[in-house]
């Protein structure tokens, strides 16, 4: 994106100072330069340019009369006084979501959740509102939004530089002396910050004041693509069907629902998981008030909205641990998708695929509370069948409708491989972890994590079946995509680091396998912290490698530093403390210290 483009963006929004027909102007160009982009939005400039629209259409439809003008003084803009009022009307309310959608998109989380917020404001309020209330509700605070293009309209973005940020700190600096809002544009720092090195410190600081306090840092990836987030976007309101039903009574009620599921994304992009499944719920809530199930009003897509929901809903129950919610929350997905949308269809499958994740994850004694067996994903029959028919349906959608090289049917296959490893069918699995591979390599490039995932699930397979070499070279593949990918401190590669070494051990090549849970400790220790159950599983394993090597008393030390993680962070009757107690124990008997031994053996009872 070239600085006239970003220039002619930020013109655009000036624009709107003008007449009527200047507006018209400003949203007819500015909406040309964001379809350009097919209405993606990773580059700063067509974002500016969609807000520029959403100004501009919003100054035509409250009909005002000319536009706030910036004093030369710096201060803020006061809204032009209009002598008509009436209600916030329903496409007031799209046009405020749809910008919110246009932050999410961007990743402008807080920006997002107070259009959401203004959306529903003006959705929910009964007071008569100014044409001019109504524009700064869907614009935001103006003067704020006016400095943030002028730093637009005065750096170069085609050869953005260190001089450039200078400029906008100059400019930063004036308005905070005049008593002005000190804002600088967190795109327009972004650009900067990439050919700036000697800045960063500084333009991150400026990024987290303009987003309200320091950015909170992202946990470390724990799982790969297993389809279970195949919703996770916030939910646009079609203007021009609102346009249609304008002046029908009520119309705005039929918005809440999507405004409330779109704060509740919000949130739950924040990890806020209690407040993000409050609005989810409030939002079925409305649509059950308003008699909307599976239908669609003309206005919203019922179904959709409700769907939306539903997947947030099982998505937060399952990343807190909670199976069996998650699983109610998509069976109802699952009928409500086939009841609106056909059982053949994409939303069907992805249902599919998430009560097959479940079920992957359910032990037996969980899954049999269900009441009846079948896809619905209502029982498990403790061996896996039930995923394995998910996901068997799952990918015969996918593939009928997507194509054999998505990267949908890809995860569907490496799902599958999942279950018949872990029904210890190892062929099976192989050939679903190759075809998954294949999929994976061509739709997301050789180096994705994703296609790590499923190396590294080959190489699983390959150490089951004693091929030892092979899985050798898949746990190098995965370790090195890992390590270029997330940095040399990340769980992944002391997991893998883990496994490396008892290839080594099993092997006999000890010296080897030593240093490879050498170095899977400390990985461990700083990914996770000392005191974690993964530290334990390693501490126990390099216990084993000293044990066999005759090193008793290196042995018992490395078993007394895992014992100790154990039971600081397990349950008092986890098996691993059993083991490891009993492991201690056998030195001590060795030794003929039976006191010791036989204290050791009544504590693992």
């Amino acid at each position: 994106m070239n600085g006239t483009t970003m220039n002619g963006a930020a013109n655009c929004y000036e624009a709107t100072s003008a007449s009527s027909a200047s507006s018209t102007v400003a949203y007819h160009h500015a909406h040309f330069a964001a379809y350009q982009q097919n209405y993606c939005y990773p580059q700063a400039a067509t974002t500016t340019a969609a807000m520029a629209a959403h100004a501009a259409h919003v100054h035509m439809m409250t009909k005002r009369p000319s536009h706030p003008c910036m004093a030369a003084d710096n201060a803020c803009w006061a809204p032009m006084p209009h002598k008509r009022a009436r209600r916030a009307s329903a496409s007031l309310v799209a046009e405020c979501n749809n910008r919110g959608v246009l932050h999410y998109e961007s990743g402008r989380y807080r920006e997002a959740m107070d259009a959401f917020r203004r959306a529903h404001r003006m959705a929910t309020s009964a007071s008569a509102y100014s044409a001019s209330e109504a524009a700064a509700d869907v614009s935001g605070n103006a003067s704020r939004r006016c400095r943030s293009m002028s730093f637009f309209s005065d750096c170069s973005f085609a050869s953005s530089s260190a001089a450039a940020y200078e400029q906008q700190q100059q400019r930063l600096h004036a308005s905070q002396s005049q008593g002005g809002w000190p804002t600088v544009d967190p795109a327009a720092l972004a650009v900067t910050y990439e050919s700036a090195p000697s800045q960063h410190e500084q333009i991150q600081s400026e990024y987290e004041y303009q987003q309200g306090g320091p950015q909170q840092q992202q946990p470390q990836r724990s799982e790969y693509d297993e389809g279970i987030h195949s919703f996770g976007g916030t939910l646009r309101i079609d203007g021009g069907a609102v346009d249609g039903v304008e002046e029908a009574e009520g119309a705005k009620a039929y918005l809440i629902p999507p405004v409330l599921h779109n704060m509740g994304r919000v949130y739950h992009q924040w990890g806020r998981n209690e407040e993000a499944l409050d609005l989810y719920n409030r939002s079925l809530t409305r649509l059950d008030q308003l008699g909307l199930k599976e239908t669609t009003t003309g206005i919203i897509d019922a179904a959709a909205v409700r769907l939306a929901c539903l997947h947030g809903i099982g998505q937060i129950h399952y990343s807190k641990g909670d199976h069996s919610s998650a699983l109610d929350a998509y069976a109802v997905a699952l009928s409500l998708s086939r009841a609106a949308y056909g059982e053949a269809s994409l939303d069907a499958a992805a249902c599919m695929n998430c009560i097959g994740v479940l079920r992957y994850h359910m032990p037996a004694s969980e899954g049999a509370a269900g009441s009846s067996s079948g896809e619905d994903g209502s029982s498990s029959d403790g061996n896996g069948g039930d995923a394995l028919d998910c996901f068997r349906s799952s990918l015969r959608v996918r593939r009928q409708i997507l194509g054999a090289d998505h990267p949908d049917v890809g995860t569907t296959w490496n799902n599958l491989g999942r279950v018949h490893f872990q029904r210890s069918e190892y062929d099976a699995a192989l050939s679903a972890y190759a075809e998954a591979l294949r999929v994976r390599r061509l739709s997301c490039g050789p180096r994705h994590v994703d296609v790590a995932a499923t190396t590294f699930n080959i190489g699983q397979a390959y150490h089951q079946t004693g091929r030892s070499d092979e899985a050798m070279e898949c746990y190098e593949a995965f370790a090195a995509i890992v390590r270029a990918t997330f940095g040399r401190d990340h769980r992944d590669l002391a997991i893998v680091t883990t496994c490396i070494g008892q290839l080594h051990h099993e092997a006999k090549r000890y010296e080897e396998a030593l240093a490879s849970y050498g170095e899977a400790l400390r990985v461990a220790r700083a990914a996770l912290g000392s005191d974690h159950p993964e530290v334990a599983i390693t501490l126990n394993k390099l216990g084993n490698l000293h044990y066999e090597r005759g090193d008793m008393d290196a042995a018992l030390e490395i078993y007394g530093q895992g014992l100790r993680v154990e039971t600081a962070v397990l349950d008092p009757r986890n098996p691993n403390i059993v083991v490891t107690l009993t492991n201690i124990a056998e030195i001590y008997r060795q030794r003929e210290e039976y006191a010791e031994a036989h204290g050791l053996y009544v504590r693992a009872l």
